[in-house]
């Protein structure tokens, strides 16, 4: 499905802010927020991001996810329920995600499990040779489940299968 979408979100992956300034350029949530900021301008349409994505507020409208200071950093499925309610409020129903490749499956099901129809993801990452699959990991991250390939899918596995139902109890 292509679309011309009403606003874009974005996902966070792996948390690096201690670094940040010194590996911006490495920071997957850096990419991500260049890319938002690009999809942003070519459509004119709003971003919806936790505030650990470095988006310019100054240049583009940003909604903000919102963590309500509970933890250190928000989860998919917090993000998603935002996403969900800003995008109701905006009248959107065409919603654009850049999110880490290996991160995309679960926001996209969970915007959608959350009632939201129209969802693309955005290939960008995938198709380009820049970000092999090793990018999206660091050991330097402070979430344990972003730091390797291997370390991911052990969080991931469990998380895609159980149940809707459980999986919103717990995330």
């Amino acid at each position: 499905m292509r679309m011309r979408p009403d606003g874009v979100v974005v996902f966070a992956f792996g948390d690096f802010a201690r670094d940040f300034a010194r590996d911006q350029y490495k920071n997957t949530n850096w990419h991500m927020a260049r890319r938002a900021e690009f999809l942003a301008k070519k459509f004119k349409i709003r971003i919806v991001t936790p505030k650990d994505i470095p988006v310019d507020i100054t240049r583009f409208k940003v909604l903000f996810a919102e963590d309500a200071g509970k933890k250190k950093h928000i989860s998919t499925l917090d993000v998603a329920k935002e996403a969900v309610k800003l995008a109701k409020k905006m009248g959107w129903r065409k919603i654009k995600v850049v999110a880490a490749p290996p991160h995309e499956w679960r926001c996209r099901r969970d915007l959608r499990r959350l009632g939201l129809k129209e969802v693309e993801g955005d290939d960008y990452f995938r198709s380009t040779r820049e970000f092999p699959p090793g990018f999206w990991f660091s050991k330097k991250s402070t979430q344990w489940w972003t730091r390797s390939l291997g370390l991911w899918w052990l969080r991931e596995i469990p998380l895609r299968l159980m149940p809707w139902w459980l999986y919103k109890k717990i995330a």
